[in-house]
């Protein structure tokens, strides 16, 4: 997470490609979402745990604050009975967590990863890492999860807490961890005359292992030229807005992966345009050509995979501007500003609760019902029972086999193919694909 840049190592795979994109940005609120401040509590336990050597189970049902300042609005977290006593300094709470078993077990995994990699060697937790040599931005720098310094070697670690499987983030020629190597590389300078380099991205609530790509520094040299080129031209764009906003939208590039989490989707001009031209493109309904075209085209469809592929790109642009635009028509209803054709009504209500449980236990007690009717209870999930019995191994060796515990495979999904999972092989559908009859009921 970067420190007060605007040219942040998390979102350099987006102003790197599309340099208007931070000129387009600049008036949008950035409002962190709920998944995005609940990785920032998972990252502090994890520092946490690396600066006290401790086990994540041992602040299992401890309160994190994440916690936003409202003269620098800068944000971090801290602990919920430690951030009481920092009220009169102005801070607020912006949101809180309670530590449970996935993120006992998700962050566990990450620290034994970063244990596992230091060794014995030189090992820096949530370092600071400057970048402005990258950006000419005077100050800029980044924050790296964790840095470690063995020989000539600099490693990089990154924690993505994301359970999103579509949201799979690769080491290999990553940007932002490019940012963070680079940065580390100027800050150590003087340590020792670093050459290679090991980066590496750990998704513990996805992956057991993590994404890591080794290389040199050498292999990177153009890195840092190209870096700070896109800054000057995202420069450049911020400073003539006024000229080319809706005119002239060369400095903007659309892809999947640039727009995903921009927050100017709705409004950018290069989008909207690839929507609109992906939206007016020729479709083919089945149901009106007879057996032989059917077949022409389905064969078409399985086998012509470059231009599915180019498809299945517009789709995700798709996709991510119609939720831009669906969350931006909601915030200016909310705001009471009116948007042509829309309104806001009450949603579905909310499951019913009892106002007070004691009062409805005591009643229903009165009542002598039995204990198997007023209460529900459950055997612990094997997540519960690991940290349940953390210090006493032997005991969870006996629970943790194929004896005791299941868990099924996930779904068949679509993917990038840089996507880090194994491709699965699928045996091709076409010959058990029937026609549609001309006239046939499809109910």
């Amino acid at each position: 997470m970067s420190k007060h840049a605007i040219f942040a190592p998390s979102t350099a795979h987006r102003w790197l490609n599309c340099t208007g994109s931070t000129a387009l940005e600049a008036d949008e609120p950035d409002n962190p979402s709920e998944d995005a401040d609940h990785g920032t509590a998972a990252h502090f336990l994890a520092a946490e745990c690396l600066r006290t050597n401790r086990d994540p189970a041992q602040y299992f049902k401890k309160e994190i604050a994440v916690w936003v300042h409202p003269e620098s609005d800068s944000e971090g977290a801290d602990w919920l009975d430690a951030f009481k006593g920092r009220v009169e300094l102005g801070l607020e709470i912006r949101n809180q967590f309670t530590v449970d078993e996935e993120m006992v077990g998700a962050v566990r995994r990450y620290v034994h990863l970063v244990r596992e990699l230091a060794g014995a060697s030189e090992l820096l937790i949530e370092q600071e890492l400057p970048i402005a040599h990258l950006t000419g931005e005077d100050g800029a720098a980044g924050t790296g999860d964790a840095v470690i310094l063995e020989g000539d070697r600099i490693t990089v670690i990154d924690l993505k807490y994301g359970a999103n499987p579509n949201n799979v983030v690769s080491a290999e020629f990553n940007p932002q961890l490019k940012m963070y190597l680079f940065g580390a590389l100027h800050a150590y300078a003087l340590l020792g005359e670093f050459t290679r380099f090991r980066a590496v991205i750990s998704q513990p609530r996805l992956f057991d292992q993590p994404s890591v790509w080794e290389g040199t520094f050498a292999e990177l040299h153009n890195f840092p030229m190209d870096a700070l080129q896109a800054a000057d031209d995202a420069r450049l764009a911020q400073k003539h807005i006024v000229n080319w906003f809706n005119k002239d939208d060369s400095y903007l590039s659309p892809s999947a992966a640039t727009c995903k989490w921009c927050r100017a989707k709705a409004k950018c001009p290069a989008l909207n345009k690839v929507v609109t031209q992906a939206l007016t493109a020729e479709i083919t309904d089945l149901t009106t050509a007879d057996v032989p075209e059917q077949e022409a085209i389905v064969r078409k469809l399985l086998t012509d995979i470059p231009d599915l592929g180019a498809k299945m790109d517009a789709v995700e642009l798709i996709e991510g501007w119609c939720r831009a635009v669906r969350a931006a028509t909601e915030g200016r209803l909310l705001q009471g500003t009116p948007v042509a054709g829309w309104k806001l009504v009450q949603g579905k209500r909310g499951a019913r609760e009892w106002v007070d449980p004691a009062v409805v236990e005591a009643q229903l007690k009165k009542w002598r019902l039995k204990n198997d009717v007023i209460y529900k209870s459950e055997l612990i999930s094997p997540t519960k029972a690991e940290t349940l019995l953390k210090d006493n191994p032997k005991r969870w060796e006996v629970l943790n086999s194929s004896t005791h515990i299941k868990q099924s495979d996930g779904k068949p999904s679509v993917a990038r193919v840089t996507d880090p999972r194994p491709a699965l092989a699928m045996r091709p559908l076409i010959d058990e694909i029937s026609p549609i009859e001309v006239g046939a009921d499809l109910v």
